[in-house]
């Protein structure tokens, strides 16, 4: 992130967890930017992009979705 153009360091980015689900944990990442250097929409794609090759660097990996399907018997009468 630090690398983009435009990216400011005061204030301070913040990084915040949202939530916990089954295979998911969801976070924000908060960070500033000069708008005169990088529009709002460059800079958030090019953060996704810097976070996902960050994550690839260090071997993260995102998980499939699992789902568990129970089959019924077939009951006689």
């Amino acid at each position: 992130i630090q690398e983009l153009p435009g990216y400011l360091e005061d204030p301070a980015p913040q990084f915040v967890l949202d939530s916990f689900s089954d295979s998911v944990i969801q976070a924000s990442l908060y960070y500033w930017i000069e708008t005169a250097k990088i529009d709002y929409m460059d800079a958030h794609t090019s953060g996704a992009m810097a976070i996902n090759a960050a994550f690839k660097d260090a071997g993260i990996v995102m998980p499939s979705p699992t789902v568990e399907v129970t089959m019924a018997k077939d009951h006689k009468d």
